[in-house]
This record gives structure tokens, sequence and C-alpha cells, in this order.
């Protein structure tokens, strides 16, 4: 993977590759993405069930799932968006998250829970305390995120990150 990385970033050191490593990351990313929630262990829909669920037609998501076809709306992805139950997050990102992302996609990082079973939403039952859940998660990666080991994301620099833990002394002696 580390060779991957290392070729990854030589080759987007030039400003006609990057472009074109964007243009074909969005291109095949978005139809196997669709494809993978379609048929995915939680819903297994036909194009035909999908499309109904999305009011479109099935050629429609043969389209969509084409690699070559290339042409998506934001309409239409927050179309199939709401069809399967999950939010759509569209945003500006560096190059570096860009190649980590492609470094590390994979069947499963693409599936997507529905909102009803988002465990985000669920209810916890008998006395979980999510606290001591959540400390256990970050205190893992918390190390790693403050030396960079990690690339933190959007605005979670490592100074928010180092002052939202003082209060968490789990997660302050995490942070330390």
């Amino acid at each position: 993977m580390e060779q991957e990385r290392e070729t990854l970033k030589n080759r987007l050191k030039s400003k006609e590759h990057r472009e074109a490593f964007v243009s074909a990351y969005v291109d095949q990313t978005i139809p196997f993405q669709i494809r993978a929630l379609r048929l995915s262990k939680q819903r297994n829909w036909t194009q035909e069930k999908l499309a109904a669920e999305a009011g479109m037609k099935q050629e429609r998501i043969s389209a969509l799932e084409n690699p070559n076809y290339g042409q998506f709306s934001l309409k239409t992805l927050k179309q199939l968006a709401s069809a399967f139950g999950v939010a759509l997050i569209v945003r500006f990102a560096s190059f570096g998250e860009l190649a980590e992302w492609e470094i590390n996609l994979s069947s499963e990082s693409l599936e997507v829970p529905s909102f009803k079973q988002d465990p985000y939403f669920q209810e916890q039952k008998g006395n979980i305390d999510i606290t001591t859940t959540l400390e256990q998660q970050y205190t893992k990666i918390l190390p790693e995120a403050l030396s960079g080991a990690i690339p933190t994301k959007d605005c979670f620099t490592r100074e928010t990150v180092r002052a939202h833990t003082e209060n968490i002394p789990m997660l302050a002696s995490a942070a330390a």
C-alpha cells in the first residue's frame, strides 16, 4: 500500500494528471457506489426497484451505474440518496484526502446503512454508556491523529481536537 501511495503522490504532481484523476474518480466511483448501495445486503434491489423508489426509469439507473456515463446532476444524486434513505455529501477536498480515499476504497467502505438502520439514530437498549464507548474508540485513534499519522479532516484540526478532549479525562490523557 505504501508503494501505491508513493506512486500516486508522484503522479499527482502533474496538474493534467490531477484533473484526469478527479474526473475519472468521480465518473467511476459514483456508478460503483450506486451499484454497491443497490446490491447491498441491506437492500439487494434490482434496477427496477431502485428506479421505482427514485421515481426514475430502469434505463436511467442502468446509465447511472455505467462508469462511462459521467453525467450526474446534483438533483439526480439527491433523488438516489432519498431512495436509498441515506445522506448525500458533496464537498471540495484536498488531493491528499482524495488519494487516501482512493487507496482505501473497498466494497465495505461504500456500504451505507439507511436511516432506519443507522446506528446513530437507534434507541439504546439497556443501560449502555455511549460516552464510554466513544471514549474507547477515540482513545485508539486520537494519539495518531494528533501526531499527524492520521490526517485530520475538515475543521477538526489538532488544536480543536485537543481543545475538545480536555474536559473528558480518558480522552485528555490520550491527547497528552
